[in-house]
């Protein structure tokens, strides 16, 4: 979840490489969403992380670690029909 290199964030015009990871800084956003895109797998371990929104597509995986923890203060969503999960160990 932390290495910045598997993120990309949205410019207004383009995606481009993130600076920062999801949940590390405030976006000036008024409603931020992090996706998980279909195929990719993410991890949350050894950290905390606090999303406003989170969005699951198609089969994104999002796997919690025992030593992480996620907490999503507005929506979550998991597309209709998707094999994608957030994996809780």
């Amino acid at each position: 979840w932390t290495t910045t290199a598997n993120w990309e964030q949205y410019n207004g015009s383009r995606w481009v490489a993130a600076s920062s990871y999801p949940g590390e800084i405030s976006n000036a956003c008024n409603s931020p969403l992090v996706t998980i895109l279909t195929g990719h797998q993410m991890e949350i371990s050894g950290v905390n992380i606090t999303l406003p929104n989170l969005k699951m597509e198609g089969t994104g995986k999002l796997f919690v670690r025992s030593t992480g923890k996620l907490s999503v203060s507005g929506q979550l969503q998991m597309e209709q029909n998707a094999a994608g999960a957030i994996i809780v160990e």
